[in-house]
């Protein structure tokens, strides 16, 4: 699915390929869109993005790691609790070469949860890619919340 909007390219990083750049941006706006539809009513459609378990790593928000079938388990659990979301990219940053890619960004998700609740946060995103089989696919990917070291609080609306 391509998107409907004008995605932009990230600035290409030193030691990075422009065309490489290209293909990762691609690959992380389809998912943005697919996350945006069809994943809500149909979040096994969303594993096509990830390498098969157990070669996949997850660090979610609730701190804990998936592989295998955790990862699945908990990927499952976590799509089913949105009803309705949307979810934007903020300042990708993307490192690519050869068959190997590192995308950062901030990832600002709202919507309403199962329960009828709006709910509204960024958090941090950083995924590691590697072209399989002619195909980009998430082999790692971390999570996590900006934290005030003062207090212990996550800023879950923070963009830094």
């Amino acid at each position: 699915m391509m998107s409907s909007q004008t995605d932009p390219v990230p600035e290409v990083t030193a030691g990075s390929d422009p065309q490489t750049v290209a293909e990762v941006a691609a690959f992380q706006y389809e998912w943005r869109d697919v996350l945006n539809n069809e994943f809500v009513s149909n979040p096994a459609c969303g594993l096509d993005y990830y390498n098969e378990p157990p070669n996949v790593q997850m660090f979610d928000l609730m701190n804990r790691e998936m592989t295998g079938s955790t990862f699945i388990e908990n990927f499952m659990k976590t799509a089913t609790f949105y009803a309705s979301a949307q979810m934007e990219f903020i300042d990708m940053r993307i490192w690519a070469a050869g068959d190997i890619a590192f995308v950062s960004m901030f990832q600002h998700y709202w919507g309403v949860d199962k329960a009828g609740n709006d709910f509204d946060f960024t958090f941090r995103c950083s995924d590691g890619l590697q072209k399989l089989d002619g195909k980009w696919k998430i082999v790692h990917e971390h999570f996590s919340f900006p934290v005030n070291m003062e207090t212990g609080q996550a800023y879950f609306d923070s963009q830094t």
